[in-house]
């Protein structure tokens, strides 16, 4: 999966739980009626904590009803968590930026839009042999693009990369779109793993 695919499924996802947010009364209606037929099922019944007039340590929410209680101090706050992780780890400003790369890709090509190509480019300016370069080269890459039939033009970064008549700024920003990271993961160092072994 690359990054644009990502895009969209992570403002898919946003939209999705911001729905579930908005609406929480409803939304967490359904979930707290399974809950309370499994804990029937179990023999015992859902209760909240105990409150007190002053707490600092946990939520103290003053609500006489179970359901109201558990929306509002746990369903509530956890999409809340949930929301702010997503938009934090997913900028909108940087993915969007992001997403200006595909243009060159997009069927609209012919009709302009370098000015937004560029902008998302800036961010890879080191990257790039020449930037200054790069207008230029998307009006040849435009020409490259018109003369292919529309069936065999690339719908993927990994199939434009492969045009081997790319300019070498554009073909420098297809290989970025192909290669970039979605997420990041670090191999398990070994003395974590020890205490395990030991044991």
């Amino acid at each position: 999966m690359d990054v644009l695919n990502t895009m969209q499924l992570v403002e898919a996802t946003i939209a999705s739980i911001q729905e579930k947010r908005d609406n929480s009364d409803r939304s967490f209606k359904a979930l707290y009626e399974k809950s309370t037929k499994l804990a029937g099922e179990m023999g015992t019944e859902i209760q909240k904590h105990r409150i007190t007039k002053l707490q600092k340590n946990r939520s103290n929410i003053q609500i006489e009803s179970v359901e109201d209680y558990y929306r509002t101090s746990v369903f509530i706050p956890f999409l809340d968590f949930i929301l702010n992780e997503l938009t934090t780890r997913f900028p909108k400003h940087e993915m969007k930026c992001v997403g200006k790369l595909q243009m060159p890709l997009s069927s609209n090509f012919e009709k302009g839009y370098h000015n937004e190509i560029l902008e998302g480019a800036y961010l890879y300016k080191d990257d790039l042999p020449c930037f200054s370069a790069l207008e230029g080269e998307l009006q040849i890459w435009k020409y490259i693009w018109k003369s292919l039939p529309e069936k065999k033009r690339p719908k993927h970064p990994a199939q434009a990369y492969r045009l081997a008549d790319a300019p070498p700024n554009v073909r420098m920003l297809l290989q970025l779109l192909c290669t970039l990271p979605v997420t990041t993961s670090t191999a398990e160092r070994s003395f974590s793993a020890l205490r395990r072994l030991k044991t």
